[in-house]
C-alpha cells in the first residue's frame, strides 16, 4: 500500500511537471505573439512614415 501511495505520489507530480511545462509552452507562445504583434505594428508604422 506504501508503495502504491509513493507511485501515486510520483504520478501527480509528473502531472504537475507537466502542466508547469504546457503553461510555459503558452507562455512563451504568448510572447512570441506579443512580438509578432510587436513587429507588425513597426512594419505598419514604417509604413505609415514612408507615406507620408
Amino acid at each position: 500500500i506504501e508503495i502504491e501511495i509513493e507511485i501515486e505520489i510520483e504520478i501527480e507530480i509528473e502531472i504537475e511537471i507537466e502542466l508547469e511545462i504546457e503553461i510555459e509552452l503558452e507562455i512563451e507562445i504568448e510572447l512570441e505573439i506579443e512580438i509578432e504583434i510587436e513587429i507588425e505594428l513597426e512594419i505598419e508604422i514604417e509604413i505609415e512614415l514612408e507615406l507620408e
